[in-house]
């Protein structure tokens, strides 16, 4: 619990001191968050239903070669995904940690389009810190 809560913090902390930052500084501010981001959610391991649910998925997807032979139980993109990284790697830790460097990537693009990145980045870790188990 308390390191949830220590990482939101951080977060939220990094967040908040972004906007009196310097320009030059709010790069370095906004790739450090993205760093911790993608490794405080790739490195937590099996915490909750849904990581039980995205591995179980990937054990289940087929090799790239037998892609369009299986059934579409979930998105194809996805799935698609899945096949093309287990064809590569077959590890599900490098799974995680890739969906999780993916997911702190799309949340640094909306934050440098957003009109005030710290206001978002903070609703983004209030959000998540009420919704992660404490």
């Amino acid at each position: 619990m308390s390191i949830y809560l220590s990482f939101y913090s951080i977060i939220g902390l990094l967040a908040l001191l972004q906007s009196k930052l310097k320009s030059d500084q709010k790069l370095i501010a906004s790739y450090l968050i993205f760093v911790l981001v993608s490794l405080f959610s790739g490195l937590r391991g099996s915490v909750g239903a849904d990581t039980l649910n995205y591995l179980q998925i990937y054990q289940d997807s087929p090799g790239i070669a037998h892609f369009f032979e299986s059934e579409w139980k979930v998105e194809p993109l996805f799935l698609f995904l899945n096949s093309l990284h287990k064809s590569i790697f077959d590890n599900e830790f490098l799974f995680l940690l890739g969906y999780s460097v993916f997911q702190a990537f799309l949340l640094m693009l909306v934050t440098r389009r957003s009109k005030n990145p710290s206001l978002f980045i903070f609703v983004y870790v209030v959000y998540f810190l009420f919704e992660s188990p404490l």
